[in-house]
């Protein structure tokens, strides 16, 4: 009988590493619809969104080779949930989108297009824009590991004696903790009812690659030669690796040069949330 006071909330991309997070935390406290179906075949679950609260939407394609899929996903399966959620009353939709600009390749523009489509609706939102992501399980091998940028430099790190490192100013990272991201859409669920707000999500720090690796290094106590390659290099090694080995995709460099927003001040004002620094002490 409890149960049925409880809101509903809807959560996709339930089945990553993200989405389980959220649903141990927030099972106890509310009705989660986890749905089955992809966004491509929203019509066959799309009326079991009435009566939700608020869809909190993860799903997504972080790396494709056909950028064609960074649009079908992120873009246009954004569009039809969208529409589905006003179509059904949903109150509020809160989005996991990224720090990557249209600027940084089709992953940023298919991003910054599903935040139109959410602009443009009739629906409260919250779009959270996530730096790289990592966790405590350097060397295991965890969803988060194989999902990673951060968890990849690790990954060089734990196997490699040799680590080389793009040396280029212009590449930055702004790690932010797996559970500061897991409260941060709490807080936005439990603490706050904004209509139409935008978070940057990262850590308090803005490093350079090699500040990263240092930090990995350091942490593990690894004895490691660092090797700094230059960007016109690393392009070489991209293309060669996306193109002719099939390895990566093409626009992870771009990715990583670009510039990209610091952590806001909105998060720790409104959502009462400080993230902490990647690998201090």
């Amino acid at each position: 009988m409890g149960s049925k006071l409880k809101k509903k909330l809807v959560i996709t991309g339930w089945n990553g590493f993200l989405g389980k997070e959220l649903i141990t935390i927030l099972r106890n406290s509310y009705d989660l619809l986890l749905p089955n179906g992809d966004l491509d075949e929203i019509e066959q679950w799309e009326r079991s969104l009435e009566g939700a609260s608020a869809i909190i939407h993860i799903a997504g394609c972080p790396y494709a080779r056909d950028a064609k899929l960074y649009d079908l996903v992120n873009s246009e399966g954004t569009r039809r949930l969208v529409a589905a959620a006003e179509k059904y009353g949903v109150e509020r939709f809160i989005f996991a989108s990224t720090r990557i600009k249209s600027t940084c390749g089709p992953y940023g523009a298919s991003k910054m297009k599903a935040e139109e489509y959410i602009r443009k609706s009739t629906l409260r939102s919250v779009i959270i824009r996530i730096a790289e992501v990592y966790d405590d399980t350097f060397f295991t091998e965890t969803e988060v590991w194989r999902t990673s940028a951060v968890m990849q430099i690790a990954k060089v790190v734990q196997k490699s004696l040799i680590v080389p490192y793009l040396a280029d100013p212009s590449a930055t990272m702004a790690p932010v903790h797996k559970d500061d991201v897991v409260e941060c859409f709490r807080a936005v669920i439990e603490r706050v009812s904004p209509d139409n707000k935008l978070y940057t999500l990262a850590g308090p720090e803005t490093l350079s690659i090699k500040e990263v690796v240092q930090r990995i290094v350091h942490k593990f106590g690894r004895k490691r030669i660092l090797v700094p390659l230059p960007l016109w290099i690393v392009r070489r090694l991209f293309w060669f690796a996306s193109s002719v080995l099939h390895l990566g995709v093409q626009d992870q460099l771009q990715r990583l040069v670009c510039k990209k927003d610091p952590l806001s001040d909105n998060v720790s004002k409104e959502l009462l949330l400080q993230p902490r620094g990647f690998l201090v002490k």
